[in-house]
């Protein structure tokens, strides 16, 4: 809906090595914060310079209590969010 497209599309599992993203190069790294966790989610992204997420400073930390929350109320507030961030 924000226009972007997920590199796990076609992916079967819930988890991916590192690697994998790397080699997918994503525009854009969304994290779920998680608490403090997200923060140093993003300091450990933060060193691959060569990721495009990185060189443009699109490393985005979400609320986790709303994005991962599957209420119309809060799916509308973090897609409203991304799509303020992102553009």
């Amino acid at each position: 809906m924000t226009g972007g497209e997920n590199i796990m599309k076609g992916v079967k599992g819930g988890a991916v090595s590192r690697e994998y993203v790397i080699q997918q190069n994503p525009e854009v790294i969304l994290i779920s914060d998680m608490g403090l966790v997200g923060s140093e989610e993003a300091k450990q992204w933060a060193a691959f310079k060569q990721l495009g997420a990185v060189r443009n400073d699109r490393i985005i930390i979400v609320n986790a209590d709303e994005s991962c929350c599957p209420t119309p109320y809060f799916f509308t507030k973090t897609l409203a969010y991304l799509i303020e961030t992102l553009y």
